[in-house]
């Protein structure tokens, strides 16, 4: 395809027309003989009743059956035979009905439509026509400045209008229901008559919300739906809290209208399905607290919550391995029993030890004591030990000793001294009939037999003993009785 750099000559010298044309870098003059045919010379031929007639039309610029004459005012192609109608306009022109006549915008970056609108505008114009300084722009070429620049101005200081999205004299606020940097964010639809503030917040919300936004939906329990942009309102039977989206005490459910369980711990419920919050009261179990713990077993004062299982049994019961409620121990003290282990904790009866007093006593005690079978009296006051099996000294008095230490609790028989009567009196102490002759501390009683002196006359006498002779008289001085003793 040739490309064309096209340049119009006209010189009018009294009838003489002369055109030119660049071709392929070339000028080329028109005047000659299909010169300026699209494609050259050569495709000059017949058509049209002409024997030198282009066949594939003209350059640009040019028309003509031989392709001589310039295209009317600023056409840039015409209609071969006689230049009407215009075509295409140059650069910079539009308005083909009148062979382009009229001068595209300044504005316009490039060229423009037919109608007078471009396609493109240059910096600082906007418009169809780009005839228009954009906001914050003014002057013929749109260079200044206005002093608001968020409107249109003619002058610095004064806004004729206001750029999309914003409003006020000075153009300084967003238009109603919109917000933003650019005014171009629309407000939350529920804020009341579409109005918010700079930072998009409603002012106001439609009845029945609330919030930033109004995004958030009164609570039910609010006495005719409506409630302040914080969400509290005043409540309706049944509902209570700031917001009125709690339920009062005992109730539950959407409209607070179901009454929370008997055996729920606490009055309170959950407010969607009802179940108790701080468990169950003694003898209920389930979510809702709703099943009686004696319909598993009638001796269970407490179970599970969850299952039902029993943890607590009544007096004189308590929960075995399965988790049945069992009978204290018959050998339990006033029948009692903890309610967990099953332990005894009154004691044992007579002759029985152990948690569940379920172990016999030693056959040799009388008592023993729960948590380790010793016991703590013995049958047989001549035994004595733990369990009562080891036998008194035989030189206790009557073979009776303390059943703890196996002391003779009431003496010794015959010369016999200590706490277990195990030691013979000093051979050196002085007998008196049949009674023991030393104390139970090992002290001769009745002094000590001639040659021999201290307390439990092991010392030997070494003075020489010299009889003599007193004599013992009345107050009238009457002999009464004549003693010989050693001096």
């Amino acid at each position: 395809m040739m490309i064309f750099q096209i340049f119009a000559l006209l010189c009018v010298a009294q009838s003489c027309l002369a055109v030119t044309v660049i071709i392929n870098e070339k000028e080329v003059d028109c005047s000659g003989n299909c010169a300026c045919c699209e494609g050259g010379e050569a495709e000059c031929g017949v058509g049209k009743g002409y024997t030198d007639y282009c066949v594939k039309g003209c350059v640009r610029t040019i028309f003509g059956h031989r392709c001589k004459n310039p295209c009317p005012g600023n056409c840039t192609t015409c209609e071969q035979d006689n230049g009407h109608p215009c075509l295409t306009c140059k650069d910079s022109y539009y308005d083909v009905n009148n062979d382009c006549s009229k001068s595209c915008p300044l504005g316009c970056d490039g060229p423009c439509n037919n109608d007078g609108t471009c396609i493109t505008c240059i910096s600082n114009f906007e418009g169809a026509r780009c005839d228009a300084c954009i906001q914050g722009k003014y002057g013929e070429d749109c260079s200044m400045n206005c002093h608001y620049q968020n409107c249109h101005c003619t002058e610095f200081n004064i806004c004729d209008s206001c750029k999309t999205g914003f409003a006020g004299e000075f153009c300084m606020k967003c238009v109603a229901g919109k917000y933003g940097e650019n005014c171009t964010i629309s407000c939350p639809n529920l804020c009341k008559g579409g109005n918010c503030t700079s930072g998009g917040v409603c002012i106001e919300c439609n009845t029945g919300y609330y919030g930033e936004q109004c995004n958030d939906m009164c609570s039910m329990g609010c006495s005719g739906g409506v409630c302040d942009k914080d969400g509290t309102c005043a409540c309706t039977d049944n509902f209570t809290g700031t917001k009125c989206n709690k339920c009062v005490e005992d109730k539950y459910g959407d409209n607070c209208q179901h009454e929370c369980s008997v055996g729920c711990f606490t009055l309170s419920c959950g407010k969607e399905d009802g179940s108790c919050y701080g468990g169950c009261k003694d003898g209920f179990y389930g979510m809702y607290c709703s099943q009686n713990c004696s319909d598993i077993d009638n001796e269970c004062l407490k179970c599970n919550q969850l299952n039902g299982i029993c943890s607590i049994c009544n007096t004189g019961f308590y929960r075995n391995e399965s988790g049945d409620c069992t009978t204290c121990n018959s050998n339990c003290n006033n029948g009692l029993c903890n309610h967990e282990t099953g332990k005894c904790i009154s004691g044992c009866a007579e002759g029985f030890w152990g948690d569940k007093c379920d172990v016999n006593c030693s056959s040799y005690c009388g008592t023993c004591q729960q948590g380790s079978g010793d016991c703590d009296s013995c049958k047989d006051p001549t035994v004595h030990g733990l369990y009562c099996n080891e036998s008194c000294n035989s030189s206790c008095y009557e073979n009776k000793c303390d059943q703890g230490n196996g002391h003779c609790s009431n003496g010794c028989n015959g010369d016999f001294f200590g706490n277990m009567c195990q030691f013979n009196c000093p051979v050196n102490c002085q007998q008196r009939g049949a009674d023991t002759r030393c104390t139970a501390d090992g002290i001769c009683k009745y002094s000590c037999v001639d040659g021999y002196e201290g307390d439990d006359c092991s010392s030997k006498n070494m003075i020489n003993v010299f009889p003599t002779t007193i004599r013992i008289y009345n107050k009238e001085q009457l002999l009464l009785e004549e003693l010989v003793v050693a001096s």
